[in-house]
């Protein structure tokens, strides 16, 4: 119970269900494009297709459904996560880390280390990141969608027209924005990032290793790192919340944006959608409500 106290264990246990959310909705995409090469279908592929600005009808949620689990990868690889996994090992492969540690914790280690070539490096995550997720672009769309779902959380079931509209036109428009951007790419980039931060967190979070490092946590172990690449301490767990309930809002914007962006008050999803809608605009310091 202590690692949970001092890691923040809600954080990294609602973490951990996020990275297996966001596995399991790669392996079913990736199960769609097989099925689809299988068949011929190249209709059926996620691929790039060859459209300006598609009207909303024209969204495919084959296409759209890595988005969700690339941005949780986009938002762990810029708190600092995979930086400081990497950094860790490359000193254990050095010989620097003189403390025992448990022979789990060794293994984890000698594997990230070997597998280093074989994953993108903080150049290339960097450069794709940047083509889908400009902060130009995406970060006004993102929010101006999750205010719009906020807003229908005053509604007490009632469906309020012009708050569906503004829903309906904040979806298309973000989806629009982040549409030319996905490709084929995408889906390989955002597993090969998830599943690099899992097998960082499999020695990141032991407390013999976080001791090494004069740490008491997880959080203060990549806090450590981010200072020491000049990066603000503070933001890791920010990033993390934006990551993980971004990735609950992007998954509802790939499921519903073909079909009108219509969030069904009703539903048990859509307290679960706006919940994670407002607690995005947190972790970015944004308001609730637009600004007039």
């Amino acid at each position: 119970m202590a690692d949970a106290r001092h890691d923040g264990g809600a954080t990294l246990f609602a973490l951990s269900l996020s990275l297996g959310a966001a596995l399991a909705a790669l392996r079913a995409h990736e199960g769609t494009f097989a099925q689809a090469q299988a068949l011929g279908d190249p209709s059926a592929l996620p691929d790039l297709p060859d459209l300006g600005e598609p009207p909303p009808q024209q969204f495919d949620e084959a296409t759209l459904a890595p988005l969700a689990p690339l941005y949780l990868a986009h938002e762990l690889d810029a708190a600092g996560l995979l930086r400081t996994g990497e950094l860790v090992a490359g000193l254990f492969a050095a010989g620097s880390i003189n403390m025992p540690l448990a022979p789990a914790v060794d293994q984890a280690l000698h594997e990230f280390w070997r597998g280093r070539n074989e994953r993108l490096n903080e150049q290339e995550r960097a450069h794709l990141f940047a083509q889908v997720f400009d902060a130009a672009g995406f970060e006004p769309r993102m929010r101006r969608l999750c205010q719009a779902l906020v807003a229908l959380a005053d509604n007490a079931g009632i469906e309020d027209m012009r708050e569906n509209v503004g829903l309906e036109h904040a979806a298309i428009a973000l989806a629009e924005g982040l549409w030319p951007s996905l490709s084929g790419m995408v889906g390989f980039a955002a597993r090969d990032v998830i599943e690099a931060v899992n097998a960082a967190l499999h020695f990141l979070r032991e407390r013999s290793l976080q001791l090494a490092f004069g740490t008491q946590d997880l959080w203060a172990l990549v806090a450590t790192t981010n200072r020491a690449q000049g990066l603000a301490a503070a933001t890791a767990r920010e990033h993390v919340d934006r990551g993980r309930n971004g990735m609950v809002v992007l998954r509802w914007l790939a499921e519903n944006v073909s079909r009108g962006a219509r969030l069904d008050l009703a539903d048990s999803q859509a307290q679960s959608v706006i919940g994670a809608a407002e607690r995005w605009l947190l972790a970015s310091h944004a308001p609730a409500t637009a600004v007039a």
